[in-house]
């Protein structure tokens, strides 16, 4: 079963969803399997980062130098899912990392990232 995340997107930026997966993985009673995190909206991807405002400040203007200003292109060279283990109900990420949806979108809207707990 996929449950969606809906995310209100100021634009392009990276946002933070752990707290919402957390939410989920917490809510289905489950404690070890695999969660996959996928990004359902155009021009999205799931990745993993430390949510520091310089590391995403550094993150946002390698994309802005890459010499394709295609947003389509850019955002094809970052994962659309990622699986996560999940051990005794905790996801197990870097000690300072943290799961976020990179939006490349110029226009804020709404954005919807899907959540599978295997």
């Amino acid at each position: 079963m996929v449950t969606l995340i809906t995310l209100e997107s100021r634009g392009k930026g990276v946002y933070d969803i752990t707290p919402r997966i957390l939410e989920i993985v917490e809510k289905s009673g489950k404690n070890d399997g695999i969660v996959v995190v996928s990004s359902l909206s155009p021009l999205t991807a799931i990745i993993t980062i430390e949510y520091e405002s310089r590391l995403l400040g550094d993150l946002l203007k390698l994309i802005d130098e890459l010499p394709v200003k295609d947003p389509y292109l850019q955002i094809s060279l970052f994962p659309r899912s990622i699986a996560l283990p999940l051990v005794n109900g905790d996801l197990e990420l870097g000690s300072f990392q943290q799961v976020a949806l990179l939006d490349l979108n110029a226009d804020k809207g709404e954005r919807k990232v899907g959540v599978t707990i295997l």
